[in-house]
């Protein structure tokens, strides 16, 4: 039985800033990472067909952390471009501006349905003064937010799109309050009329993005870590996890034992892997629900078609919820005069999507982009269709995550010292790229301490909106 210093479940970016920071801070460290994929990256990987690169969603490197800013530019080097951010919400039969301008909601929705729209904002602020209703669900936030009309307009569908039947009645304010900050319909008035007292600039309008896709963020760190010694096992699955002095990692390639445990698997995966007796854990564990999805590519043999980096698809009638367009990102991922599209579909147990087809969804993807956004687009253009699954691609943050999730992270706080869950789904939180990043990074500070001096619950509290640039 081999023995390491550090193992880390998960090769996700989470889990390889971590060995990475381990690595180059502590000498003679000994690392071991466990990944069941045969790739690394995670949600965050780059998938290659014959010339052709593609991510399965958009994602991009953007953070306010300097010290991150700067780790991504050590790492990636000449590798990252500026990409423009050009994502807009298709609703209505029309593409709007997001994040929201005032200008444009103006031009496309009229001075009549505007002066709406603010009266119900004013309306929600009223009965908020008034009344003492706690906001508890996504839909109170976003109309405390936005006013009911905004919100009916541009969240009611794309929500139950994405989080399954009830959308925003069934899910907790948590997300809006960690997702828009302080984004409110005034602050965008003011914004955009320049009576912000913040300094807020503007809204980011560009990102960093590696030319080759996002994988290459994970590859370049799976060279630091071998280079400085580390080791990484791919294709296994890990069986069991025992306390012993430590903890003994059962898997189907050996088993192996470590003093200081990380893990950025899903955290229900976690506890159904330890030595767990407590039945009120293992029932709470079952009250956290994820969202799955279908990716649909569409490999194109045609020249760049769009000038969106990503679409918010809100009208239910179209299935997808979000597309882009590859070659937006970068011209390097595709051949020349060739394109491709992603195309996401949430979906839970048993819904419809869940029970669709492969050749079905391919058919569906293709009819509605043709239908509602590219109709020139020729059946003989398409030179080949792959559909990826993702499993637990989102924390879904319903009315009764927290409650659960709370008494899950204190009851391995008391009983297994020295393991520290890190990344989006073993903090079971909807982090973005820098801020997975940075737990590992943290997680990885609090072995080289000796100590627990970083608090990896507090990554992601920033008190503004993610997408405000200030002075």
């Amino acid at each position: 039985m081999k023995s390491y210093d550090t193992i880390i479940l998960g090769g996700g970016l989470a889990g390889l800033s971590c060995a990475d920071e381990l690595l180059r801070n502590k000498k003679n460290h000994k690392v071991l990472l466990l990944e069941k994929n045969n790739y690394l990256g995670g949600l965050s990987a780059t998938f290659k067909w014959k010339d052709f690169l593609f991510d399965l969603a958009p994602h991009r490197w953007f953070t306010k952390n300097e010290e991150l800013e700067s780790w991504i530019k050590e790492l990636m080097a000449d590798e990252l471009i500026s990409v423009k951010k050009y994502t807009p919400m298709y609703q209505f039969g029309k593409l709007y501006h997001y994040p929201i301008k005032i200008t444009d909601v103006l031009k496309k929705v009229g001075v009549l349905s505007s002066f709406i729209m603010f009266f119900s904002y004013m309306q929600a602020k009223v009965i908020n003064l008034i009344s003492d209703k706690k906001v508890i669900t996504m839909e109170d936030a976003y109309i405390n937010r936005f006013g009911k009309v905004l919100y009916q307009w541009f969240n009611v569908e794309y929500n139950e799109k994405l989080w399954g039947k009830g959308g925003c009645k069934n899910m907790s304010a948590d997300f809006v309050d960690q997702r828009v900050k302080n984004l409110s319909l005034i602050s965008v008035f003011k914004n955009a009329l320049g009576l912000n007292t913040e300094k807020i600039i503007s809204l980011v309008d560009s990102f960093m993005f590696p030319k080759k896709g996002i994988g290459r963020i994970s590859e370049n760190l799976k060279k630091r870590i071998t280079e400085n010694n580390g080791e990484i096992i791919l294709g296994i699955k890990i069986q069991k996890i025992q306390k012993d002095n430590g903890y003994i990692i059962k898997t189907s390639k050996g088993d192996f034992t470590t003093t200081n445990l990380i893990s950025s698997i899903p955290i229900d995966s976690l506890i159904g892997l330890i030595d767990l007796t407590d039945r009120e854990i293992i029932k709470e564990t079952k009250k956290l629900n994820y969202i799955n999805q279908k990716i649909v590519i569409l490999f194109i043999d045609r020249p760049k078609l769009t000038d969106f980096t990503w679409v918010y698809v809100h009208p239910s009638k179209i299935k997808f919820f979000r597309f882009l367009e590859t070659n937006n990102w970068s011209k390097e991922m595709s051949p020349k005069g060739k394109t491709s599209f992603v195309f996401e579909y949430p979906y839970q147990k048993n819904d419809e999507i869940d029970k669709m087809t492969d050749k079905k969804l391919i058919s569906l993807t293709i009819n509605d982009f043709k239908k509602y956004f590219v109709p020139r687009i020729k059946n003989q253009d398409i030179l080949k269709t792959s559909v990826f699954y993702v499993d637990k691609a989102y924390p879904k943050y319903d009315l009764d995550y927290l409650g659960s999730l709370t008494k899950i992270k204190e009851y391995l706080k008391q009983n297994y010292p020295n393991l520290q869950i890190v990344g989006r789904n073993g903090m079971f939180r909807y982090n973005n790229m820098d801020h997975s990043v940075y737990t590992g990074i943290l997680a990885a500070r609090n072995i080289i301490e000796g100590k627990n001096i970083y608090d990896l619950n507090n990554v992601n509290n920033e008190a503004e909106y993610l997408e405000e640039k200030k002075i």
